[in-house]
């Protein structure tokens, strides 16, 4: 996250004929430094003792999914001040594919319900957002849904991760597809909703 920030800051220097409105850049803020802290809490969830009842795991699991919840309302704010707004089949059908893993979620660990299951439904409220057809004008739009998707995807790799995967030797390699879809993610939406919320500076 740390280097997509810079990533976005090193375009905005060169491209000084325009500029975000300060609430934006606010909210570009609160998306990274939040992220930052959710993988934080997230990674140190991943290194204690592997037990579905491990008090600092599930502490460590609520605080980082409590961090990418807000997140999720700092993209759907910049989202909605792009004029994006979801429809109604678009949400449904992200809630949906985010069930899967409130069901596991639900089956292994219900007390972390409440939590898990309110990401859940941020996270596929941001994607239908971004999913948004009031979009549909903009260059950027297809690098933020694909992010979005990829958001979910990373997400529900993590929960079957947890909650289905036996195999060892698999975790390894399906790890590396949650950093990669993770990132894919954050650098699709981070710089698209960056580069879609600049504006020309008046003369």
């Amino acid at each position: 996250m740390g280097l997509l920030a810079v990533d976005v800051l090193s375009k905005d220097v060169l491209h000084r004929h325009t500029a975000r409105p300060r609430v934006d850049d606010v909210l570009l803020g609160a998306a990274v430094g939040t992220a930052m802290a959710g993988d934080y809490f997230m990674y140190r969830d991943e290194f204690e003792p592997e037990s579905t009842e491990n008090h600092a795991a599930t502490i460590d699991l609520r605080t980082g999914a409590s961090m990418f919840a807000l997140t999720q309302l700092s993209y759907i704010g910049l989202l909605a001040r792009l004029g994006a707004r979801p429809t109604l089949t678009g949400w449904l059908t992200r809630v949906a594919l985010m069930g899967e893993s409130g069901a596991l979620v639900m089956a292994n660990q219900p007390k972390l319900l409440p939590v898990l299951g309110t990401y859940g439904n941020l996270l596929a409220t941001m994607a239908a957002f971004a999913g948004s057809p009031a979009l549909s004008d903009r260059p950027q739009r297809r690098r933020i849904l694909a992010g979005s998707l990829l958001f979910m995807l990373s997400d529900s790799l993590i929960m079957n991760r947890r909650y289905l995967l036996q195999d060892n030797e698999l975790r390894g390699p399906v790890e590396g597809a949650v950093l990669g879809t993770y990132f894919a993610a954050q650098a699709l939406l981070l710089g698209g909703i960056a580069d879609a919320s600049r504006r020309p500076i008046a003369n």
